[in-house]
Order: structure tokens, then sequence, then C-alpha cells
């Protein structure tokens, strides 16, 4: 049994695992649904549409049972290897150190030395003592060390990297060179294999999984969590358990890919979409309405703010009966627009509603009380304006009464003066 589990998650031949994904899950579903509906388990489909839902769920236990079982092989591959790690050659823990090692290597160099060897088991054990002498000399050389905890036995055949750096760019090509060309070449498999579903899963599945093996491979000690599931294991083990999980979640998304396709969000058909457009419409259409009574209204404010400081007109009347006809007529005019404005704010106001009313006498509140801040500022400046003006009028008064001195006596200088400007200088 652990010979089969180890061949299902054996990925030193790429194409086996593709192979065993695309005819297993059909041939099991088949013979699950058979089963089924012979043990009377399921009754038989009455309608397509129910035939093909059986076949739906079929498929995806049938998917989720293989996925089980190639993870299951994956775990055994790694527990269960044909060739141990140098530790469980040595028969020490992982974080021993250098005296531990020296100390099992003399204990068992003692029992399986060629020299103490019998002719019956001699083969064995030379083969059995190099592999020893090979654990001894990787684990007491710090820097091997570090490097065969992290990418394995490989590290003994390298040849260029000869310090710690070196190492770990060395490694880390290798581990990028897998996360290129299998992501790449299972894409090629199943697009030939004749899916066109693309999923999410897919395309963040070998993402997330290099994340994680930086995550391993980069740290000075293995992460707590799977030191204590795994206390034997070592970084480059903890590796290929990932890699075998990698192919067989990347197989079995494409598997399920097509049998659930993801939901579509929006409306559920065109007569539904028109209602949305004509809903967004008439939405659209409202907040125009509301942001050009908010314009007329902030205009009127702004008019009515600004009434104080405008110029008063000068009145054409001659006598006072004029005067009293013109101020009256100014007053029945001023009364009809009133009256016009009020009655257009009503009808306009009718149309609108409450909340619009509502949002409108906030924005007018707003405006006025921004205006009102603003008043202050408005007056300086029309007090700066009246003072200037006040100066040049004196200024030019002086000029007059300068000319004046140069042609008369100073009495009649005075006299000459008008009276506002005497009482100016005064």
């Amino acid at each position: 049994m652990w010979s089969l589990l180890r061949a299902a998650a054996d990925e030193s031949n790429v194409l086996a695992p593709f192979i065993a994904w695309s005819v297993f899950p059909v041939i099991g579903t088949t013979l699950a649904l058979r089963f089924a509906y012979s043990s009377h388990f399921l009754a038989q489909p009455k309608t397509p549409a129910q035939a093909s839902q059986h076949q739906t769920y079929a498929r995806a236990i049938i998917v989720g049972a293989y996925l089980l079982y190639s993870l299951l092989g994956a775990l055994v591959a790694v527990f269960r290897p044909e060739v141990a790690n140098h530790y469980a050659l040595l028969g020490i823990a992982y974080d021993d150190d250098g005296d531990a090692i020296k100390k099992s290597f003399r204990k068992l160099a003692r029992q399986y030395h060629p020299d103490k060897l019998t002719d019956a088991n001699r083969e064995t054990g030379e083969a059995f003592f190099l592999l020893i002498r090979k654990a001894h000399d990787t684990l007491t050389d710090p820097m091997t060390r570090f490097a065969y905890d992290r990418f394995g036995p490989a590290v003994l055949d390298w040849r260029e990297p000869k310090t710690l750096r070196e190492y770990m760019q060395h490694g880390f090509k290798e581990s990028i060179l897998f996360y290129v060309f299998n992501p790449l070449f299972h894409t090629v498999l199943i697009w030939i294999h004749g899916s066109r579903v693309d999923s999410y899963w897919r395309f963040a599945h070998p993402i997330v999984t290099a994340a994680i093996e930086y995550y391993v491979l980069s740290r000075p000690v293995r992460p707590q969590l799977l030191a204590r599931l795994f206390p034997l294991m070592t970084p480059r083990e903890y590796v290929l358990i990932l890699h075998h999980f990698y192919t067989a979640l990347i197989m079995a998304f494409a598997q399920l890919g097509p049998l659930f396709p993801p939901r579509q969000y929006g409306p559920a058909n065109a007569a539904e979409k028109q209602q949305l457009e004509a809903a967004a419409l008439g939405l659209a259409e409202g907040i125009k309405m509301l942001s050009r009574a908010a314009e007329a209204e902030a205009g009127g404010l702004l008019v009515r703010e600004l009434e104080p400081f405008r110029a008063p007109t000068k009145s054409k009347a001659k006598t006072l009966p004029e005067a009293a006809a013109s101020a009256a007529a100014a007053h029945t005019s001023s009364k009809s627009q009133n009256t016009t404005t009020s009655s257009e704010k009503g009808s306009s106001s009718s149309a609108l509603t409450n909340a619009q009313q509502t949002w409108i006498q906030l924005l007018s509140d707003r405006i006025f009380y921004m205006r009102l801040e603003a008043a202050p500022v408005v007056r300086e400046l029309v007090r700066v304006e009246v003072a200037k003006a006040t100066l040049e009028r004196n200024r030019t008064a002086a000029a007059a009464g300068n000319v004046g001195k140069s042609t008369g006596s100073p009495r009649q200088d005075k006299e000459k003066v008008p009276a506002p400007v005497a009482a100016e200088t005064s």
C-alpha cells in the first residue's frame, strides 16, 4: 500500500499525474453513478437537468476523494522515503549539535565498519557505512548543513557555491525554475485537454505556494508550527510536500472549474437591465434639477446680501410730487416682482419632493452663512473706498484754495470756498 501511495505522489514524471487525473475521475464517476443507481441509493434521473446534476455531484465527490488520496501519497512519500535523510540515518534530532552527530557516527561506525562486517552482510553494510559517512561529513560542516536542510542532498553535487550566500542564490534559482515551467506546462496540458474555464485559484495557487516556500527557506530556523507538527523533518521536506500538494491541487482545480463556474453578478435578464438603466437616468435627471434649483437659490441669496452695498440710483424727479410718484411706482414694481417670484417658487416647490426641498433649504442656509461670514470683509472694502474718495476730494479742494490765494486776498479766498468743502476742511 505504501508503494502505491508513493507512486501516486511521484513527481519525477510530470505526465503521470496529468494522465491519472484525466482518466481516474471519469472512470470513477461512471462507476459511482452505476453503483448508486443499481443499489437504489439514488433514484434514476427523470429529466436531463437532474441527470446533469447527478453527474456534477458525483464528479466532484470523486475528484475530492482522489485529491485526498494524492495528498496522502505526498505525505507518505516524505514520511516513508526510500532513502532516509541524514538525521534519520544517524538517529539524531534536527536540533542536535556537532558533538551529538560525532557520537552517533562513532557508535554506528563500530557496528557497520567494513572491518566489523561478515561476508553475509558485507555488501549492504558497506553501502550503509558510506551513507552514514556522507551524512556525518555533511552535518558537521555548518555551511553545508544549512544548505542541506533547505535544498536537500543535491547541494553535495554543487561545485560552484563556496559561501552561504552563493548556496542560497543557487537554491533559489532552482526553485524559480520550478514555478516557471510547471505552471506553464500544466496550463498547456489543460488547454490541450479542452478546458477553457479560467479559475481564480488556478492563478493564485502558484503565487501562494511560492510565497510559502520562500518563507520556509529564507528563515534561519524552522517555522514553529511546522516544527511542532513534523519535528523530524527538514525545511527541504516541507517544500517537497508543498510541491506534491501543488501538483495535486492544480489538477483538482482544472477538474472542478468547469463543474462550478463562477457566479455572474448583476441583472438577471435584459428587462431588469433596462429597468435599472431607466432608474439611473431618472436619478441623474433629479440630481440635475436639484443642482439647477440650488444654483438659482444661491444666486438670489448673493443678490440680496449685496443689495445694501449697491450704489444708490439718482432720482430724476425735480419736484416733491414727482419724487413721491417715483417712489410709489418703485414700491409697486418691487411688490409685483416679489409676488411673481414667490409664485414661481411655489410652482417649482410643488414639483419637488419634500426631501428635495429640505436639501435645497439646507444648501441655501449653508450659502447664506458663508456669505454672512464674508460680509464684514465687504464692508471693510466699502469703507476703504469711501475713505479714498474723501481724501481725493480734500486734495482737490486744497488745490483750488492754493489757486485762490495766488489771485485774491485771503478773505476773498475764504469766501469763495464752497460750504461743503469748508465743512470738510474744518
